[in-house]
């Protein structure tokens, strides 16, 4: 995004659990929310976007919501977001 010009307008967030969409219903509600009042509001609210915050709303939609499948059964999954960093890709990607 940089190189185009409009990281202004990426943000990322990160879950702690492996697995490749491993999120559970609360996480991803959550973060469906916040980018959508990022939309209404025409700007990002930083605030919001730390992991405690998060955390704290997706903890918030209550137990219902904060499970994940795990050996074809549903358990108990506290939210999981975490401040992360991605280290640079090994091979990046430049063709032309």
């Amino acid at each position: 995004m940089a190189k185009a010009g409009d990281s202004v307008l990426l943000r990322q967030v990160y879950v702690n659990r492996a697995g490749h969409c491993a999120f559970t219903p609360a996480e991803t509600i959550t973060a469906v929310k916040t980018l959508l009042n990022r939309m209404s509001s025409g700007q990002w609210n930083s605030a919001a976007l730390t992991p405690t915050a998060m955390n704290a709303r997706a903890a918030a939609l209550g137990p219902n919501y904060n499970v994940f499948g795990s050996n074809g059964s549903v358990v108990a999954t506290p939210p999981g977001f975490l401040s992360f960093t991605p280290p640079p890709y090994l091979r990046p990607f430049d063709a032309p």
